[in-house]
């Protein structure tokens, strides 16, 4: 074969690679298994309760009908309609291999309030109907403009009128450093053949070049930090995130502007707290007062202070008047929950001493409010279930002796630390309380999702709709064997014939059970 016709035939296999990742029916979307699962701030629950808070009166989540668009193999919807049996669930993806593995998953936990349907955005059906929720994520920055205006435009088809929609999208200016290393795999990737396998390559393309660098500049580390995101996540990661060719980053204000064009309103961000400039030292913060105009140019302008990488906004329709609430009344049936923890304990409940709180993320509220700091504590002592507003504060009440009735000073300003420490991320408001056990009681029953999930690897799902890693072999064990028939004896009997486990102590049994119901994955 000469020179030519060798050049000729990898010119031909590369065309046809590349035209095979660009057409998302392609066998190769199948092939390569993208690893979802649940993402917390587009359950339902989390929708209605940011909803709520700016006045909005959406449907009940438990009888509520739900929409994914891009659902995958469902890890994010089929726990949602475990969750909500009476609520009505609905996922559509173009990849055939998710839908059918979804559907697995689904039939194998006896679920009749879904179904998974093969679709393309593009070609949604006209009597698709109406939905009270519709989720989109991991869509919108990786497909072509066609199907991200198809999307906005399903999205205005098919929500309700008090309906709320759920996206999510690589964000400017942040986003420039994600294509800066894209950019140098997608060239180290000559052949697209089999990305899985190239991927490595990828990736050491990337290594090299950030080695090169000198310790400590700008260009470094900016290289490292993409590179430490990118190794922490599986192969799946990095061909659906970073190697597909349709993948773009946007200004927050111009999916904004796109969402506007189909008569969709920006109601807030999923995760308030990303947006929320207390989180931020102080300079960003007296910045951002120095800027005019109105709600999303300072969005947009915040975006540009902190190099925002990464949004998840809610929509709802143009229609909808939006009316933050500060009224005790208006958040009474509203639930909270809170992880925090005291940084010292006891805490000192006198009015006018500061309490340092911690959070998972790091941070480090500071409270004087007796009632307040009192607040905290007690849902500390209830995590990972929720408290109702109304009985938060009387219980707060008590326990700094306060008797009586509260003055309604006290509740304005309960209200306000309830909605404040809700946009900072301190803590969850719910609408909705999943049947969890706080503690796990003489025999143990695990969610079956989580019992499903832990026999396809270390990573299952809480019925707070969160992410849990379990990488305890004793852990992981004990979780597939919680189905309400065990005791702690007859689980330490069934753990010492594990050979992956072995001799295990009733002490250590009961850490762990203590350690599972923490997160959520015990049923009550």
């Amino acid at each position: 074969m000469g020179h030519n016709d060798r050049d000729d035939r990898k010119r031909r296999a590369t065309e046809r690679a590349r035209a095979a990742m660009t057409d998302p029916t392609s066998p190769l979307h199948d092939r390569i298994h993208y690893p979802g699962g649940a993402w917390e701030h587009s359950h339902p629950d989390r929708m209605a309760a940011n909803a709520r808070m700016l006045g909005l009166s959406p449907a009940p989540v438990e009888r509520g009908r739900v929409l994914e668009l891009g659902c995958g193999a469902g890890g994010n919807i089929v726990p949602m309609a475990y969750g909500l049996p009476d609520a009505r669930f609905l996922g559509i993806d173009i990849a055939a291999r998710p839908i059918e593995a979804g559907r697995r998953l689904a039939t194998g936990l006896g679920l009749a309030n879904i179904e998974l349907r093969r679709g393309d955005i593009l070609d949604l059906p006209a009597d698709l109907g109406e939905f009270d929720y519709i989720i989109a994520h991991g869509v919108y920055s990786w497909v072509p403009a066609p199907v991200r205006d198809a999307l906005m435009s399903a999205f205005a088809r098919h929500l309700a009128p008090g309906g709320i929609a759920y996206l999510n999208f690589n964000a400017l200016p942040g986003g420039h450093f994600r294509n800066l290393v894209r950019d140098m795999m997608r060239f180290r990737l000559a052949v697209f053949d089999d990305p899985e396998a190239h991927g490595e390559d990828a990736v050491r393309f990337v290594r090299q070049v950030t080695g090169a660098q000198p310790e400590g500049t700008p260009y470094r580390r900016i290289l490292e930090d993409e590179l430490s995101r990118i190794e922490r996540n599986p192969p799946g990661v990095l061909f659906h995130d970073d190697l597909v060719p349709a993948h773009q980053a946007f200004h927050f204000r111009a999916v904004v502007e796109h969402a506007a064009r189909h008569g969709l309103r920006y109601l807030c961000e999923a995760r308030p707290a990303d947006v929320h400039p207390d989180r931020y030292p102080e300079p960003i913060r007296a910045a951002l007062r120095r800027f005019g105009g109105g709600r999303i140019a300072r969005e947009q302008c915040f975006d540009f202070l902190v190099g925002q990488m990464y949004r998840c906004p809610l929509f709802c329709r143009e229609a909808a008047t939006l009316t933050p609430i500060r009224d005790f009344d208006a958040m009474r049936d509203l639930r909270v929950a809170s992880s925090v923890r005291p940084a010292i304990a006891p805490v000192d409940l006198t009015d006018g001493v500061t309490a340092t709180f911690l959070t998972l993320d790091g941070a480090d509220p500071r409270l004087d409010d007796s009632a307040a700091k009192a607040a905290l504590m007690l849902l500390a002592e209830r995590w990972p279930a929720s408290v109702g507003v109304e009985p938060l504060l009387r219980d707060a009440r008590r326990r700094t002796g306060r008797t009586g009735h509260p003055t309604p000073f006290e509740r304005r300003e309960f209200t306000e630390f309830l909605a404040t420490n809700h946009a900072m991320g301190f803590v969850d408001l719910h609408t909705w309380e999943p049947p969890m056990a706080t503690s796990p009681g003489p025999r143990p029953l695990a969610s079956a999702l989580a019992r499903i999930e832990i026999t396809r690897g270390t990573r299952v799902t809480s019925l707070r709709h969160r992410q849990v890693e379990i990488d305890d072999p004793i852990a992981a064990a004990a979780l597939g064997l919680l189905d309400g028939a065990r005791d702690v004896a007859a689980l330490r009997e069934a753990l010492s014939r594990n050979p992956h486990v072995g001799p295990v102590e009733e002490h250590r049994i009961e850490t762990v059970l203590a350690g599972l119901a923490h997160h959520g994955l015990l049923r009550g």
